[in-house]
């Protein structure tokens, strides 16, 4: 008998998720900019209309249940808005953030939860990024002949490996700005990363996972490459003892898939108000000039909205320096505190073998 499962899309918009995954070793959603400021505010509700709200409502399939996370504090005025632009979408809510939230566990979702699904598959999608309109369809006629299959991994990831990103530079010679296939060694997208677990058996979430370490979560054979993923494997193999499952049994292509060589590209936004910021900057491989619709066929854009806001999106030189020099800083203090470190370790060893 098919498993029967729900999908929930979560969107994090402009909330302070600062230490939200701390006990992940995850830093978690670092922002350069103050993220409730009217100017900072303005600048991602642009993004969010322009990109993020028309792929979600064009998507062909509206079969899924979509969450926005936002900040406590957010203003009154922003947060009217923001639930007059998504409340014609039926399954769509606001979550107001609060430290109490495990937004790596499922119990914060129960409440949007229908049923009894066999499982439940969770989907990070940012703020200013795109999914092309047919994604979930695509998506939920994969997971449909999966779970056809007699036995399926508790859990299993899915990432969009192809990428598309548009620079959102507004120049004479460039309006619309250029696009380009992605550029970074990392392959998997933050849009579109998920990850589908066995239910009520798991109480996972795909929050506090890093997309670019897709391919290490659930490779057991190798060492982990930062106490972040180790930490994520710790939570994961934990959960599979409780339910007397081996996780670590399942070979890793089985619970790994590139979803978008069945959907197709995601589309990211490269912008100077951007925790990445230095992508707008970088240089990447055969840019073409983003012309129009035509530029973007697959995906469901506001062509209005776009050609409003898309002079706002200038270069913006001070702020990409501003940050460069507080990423030095960083680098900076973490190099003087090893050193010190190992300074300090020097006099430890010298003073025993002076006493010895």
């Amino acid at each position: 008998m098919p498993k029967q499962f729900q999908h929930i899309i979560i969107t994090h918009f402009c909330f302070r998720g600062k230490n939200a995954f701390k006990h992940l070793r995850w830093p978690g959603l670092a922002f350069y900019i103050y993220p409730l400021t009217k100017k900072y505010l303005d600048y991602r509700f642009k993004l969010f209309e322009m990109l993020c709200l028309p792929g979600i409502l064009g998507q062909s399939n509206q079969n899924f249940t979509w969450v926005l996370v936002i900040d406590k504090d957010l203003g009154f005025s922003y947060k009217k808005k923001l639930s007059e632009l998504v409340q014609a979408r039926k399954k769509t809510f606001l979550v107001e953030y609060n430290s109490t939230l495990r937004l790596d566990q499922l119990d914060w979702l129960k409440t949007f939860i229908e049923g009894k699904p066999d499982y439940i598959l969770t989907s990070n999608h940012d703020d200013d990024d795109c999914l092309p309109v047919n994604f979930v369809e695509q998506f939920h006629k994969v997971l449909s002949e999966e779970s056809t299959s007699v036995k399926l991994p508790p859990l299993k990831i899915f990432g969009c490996d192809q990428i598309l990103q548009w620079d959102l530079l507004y120049s004479k010679n460039t309006p619309l700005g250029k696009y380009s296939n992605w550029h970074r060694n990392y392959k998997t997208s933050s849009c579109g990363f998920s990850l589908r677990v066995k239910y009520p058996e798991y109480n996972h979430s795909v929050s506090g996972m890093v997309h670019k370490f897709a391919p290490h979560y659930f490779n057991f054979t190798s060492s982990p490459p930062t106490r972040h993923v180790q930490a994520i494997r710790k939570v994961f193999l934990e959960s599979s003892y409780k339910n007397k499952e081996e996780l670590s049994s399942w070979p890793p292509d089985s619970m790994f898939r590139d979803i978008s060589e069945v959907t197709g590209p995601v589309l990211m936004s490269n912008h100077a108000r951007n925790a990445q910021y230095s992508r707008l900057y970088e240089q990447k491989h055969m840019s073409d000039i983003v012309t129009g619709p035509d530029s973007f066929n697959e995906y469901n854009i506001d062509w209005e909205k776009a050609y409003k806001y898309i002079s706002g999106f200038k270069k913006n030189r001070s702020i990409y320096f501003a940050r460069r020099i507080q990423k030095n800083f960083r680098k900076l203090k973490r190099k003087t505190i090893r050193k010190l470190n190992q300074y300090s370790m020097r006099i430890i060893i010298r003073k025993e073998i002076y006493y010895d």
